[in-house]
């Protein structure tokens, strides 16, 4: 999530700065770096993951008919992506992994809806590719369980579902 003033001030700066100063001195640094900053966030990744799965895999996807689920995915990964930017305790994770744990979590929370419908061959041909992703990232099968758990919590506990769920629902099938 991105730091606030607020939180520069008093918990970075320790309140030996005002907002003017420390924005004079964020100006200064970015100038010295010559704003050569790459962020790739985790709705980036998700994106990224995505596109090569459908350029990569359409047969699959045709051949198992697919689409459909990948696209309920999506929507609900973007969904995550966004709700877990308001989680400062997750900030540290990289993105990476924030996007693979989403891809996850989403495909459980659409099994979990009593009237999403898929067959056992397309959840096996599903879990198969989160499987393949889950192999290319390089971090621990701790660390990613961990993370995990951590964004269900967030995601079970947060006030902001209950009010932005039911406008999911009537925007997009699920």
């Amino acid at each position: 999530s991105p730091l606030q003033m607020k939180h520069i001030k008093t918990s970075i700066a320790h309140d030996k700065f005002s907002e003017s100063e420390i924005i004079v001195m964020e100006r200064q640094i970015l100038q010295t770096i010559n704003f050569d900053i790459i962020y790739i966030s985790t709705f980036d990744y998700i994106c990224l993951i995505l596109t090569d799965f459908y350029i990569c895999s359409l047969t699959t996807i045709n051949t198992f008919n697919i689409k459909q689920h990948l696209m309920s995915i999506e929507r609900v990964c973007i969904y995550l992506s966004i709700l877990i930017c308001y989680n400062e305790h997750l900030t540290p994770y990289s993105n990476a992994l924030k996007a693979v744990c989403c891809f996850i979590l989403s495909f459980h929370i659409l099994k979990s809806k009593r009237d999403y419908n898929i067959t056992n061959t397309e959840q096996h041909v599903i879990k198969s590719w989160i499987g393949f992703i889950l192999k290319r990232i390089p971090h621990s099968k701790h660390d990613i369980t961990k993370l995990y758990n951590e964004i269900i919590t967030f995601y079970n506990e947060a006030k902001v579902v209950h009010t932005i769920s039911p406008n999911l629902n009537k925007r997009f099938t699920l």
